[in-house]
Order: structure tokens, then C-alpha cells, then sequence
């Protein structure tokens, strides 16, 4: 857009002091980084000052073979991660980590045809 200004940069840092990663944006993307914290998941940075943290949310179901390539999404001891909760003074956001699924026609078809479906 002709003759906007441009954004006012943003300054984002862990929740966890230790870490030390930070970021500068000018954009409303929030940045990520994998938090050795937070056993290496990749987790948002919040905007530097604000007080955070993050709860990890293990994935409760069976874990078979998701769609090829992909990769489930684990901490440093293995354990399957599914989102981050981000929590601020504000309340909390979260950050889901969603496999692909795959189907073939037949798989659909064999789903409606159980479900009662036409």
C-alpha cells in the first residue's frame, strides 16, 4: 500500500530465562523456536516483558503410521506431544501440532456405508 508506514518492530523472547532466544519482527507472525525448556518442542515466543509459560499436552491416543513423512511431533524423552498452551496474564493461547491424514475413495466410501451413509 502506497505510502503506509511500516509496522513498529516487535521484540519476542522465551518464556524461560535460560534459554535466550529472542526475536525481532516487523510483521504480525509470532515466532518459534525448538526450546531445549521444553524438551526441544517447538514452542512460541512471547513478546519480551510479558510473563509466560508453557504447558505441554501430551497426545493420549495410539500413535500408528501417520500419513507418510510425517513425523509425530516428541520431546527429548520420547513423550507425544500434540499441543502447547501458552499461558499470559491474558489467559492462554494454544498451538497445535495436527499429523496429515490420508483416505483413500474406498476408505470413504467404507466409512459412510458404516455410518449409514449414502
Amino acid at each position: 500500500m502506497l505510502g503506509a508506514s511500516p509496522e513498529r518492530p516487535q521484540i519476542w523472547a522465551c518464556t524461560d530465562e535460560n534459554c535466550g532466544a529472542a526475536a525481532r519482527t516487523v510483521d504480525h507472525k509470532i515466532p518459534y523456536h525448538p526450546c531445549p525448556a521444553q524438551g526441544g518442542v517447538m514452542v512460541p515466543l512471547v513478546r519480551k516483558g510479558t510473563k509466560a509459560t508453557h504447558r505441554l499436552i501430551e497426545r493420549p491416543d495410539y500413535v500408528g503410521a501417520d500419513a507418510a513423512g510425517v513425523q509425530p511431533v516428541t520431546d527429548t524423552h520420547g513423550r507425544l506431544i500434540m499441543s502447547v498452551e501458552t499461558h499470559t496474564d491474558d489467559g492462554y493461547s494454544t498451538t497445535v501440532f495436527a499429523p496429515a491424514a490420508t483416505a483413500t475413495n474406498d476408505d470413504i466410501h467404507d466409512a459412510k456405508g458404516s455410518a449409514g451413509g449414502h
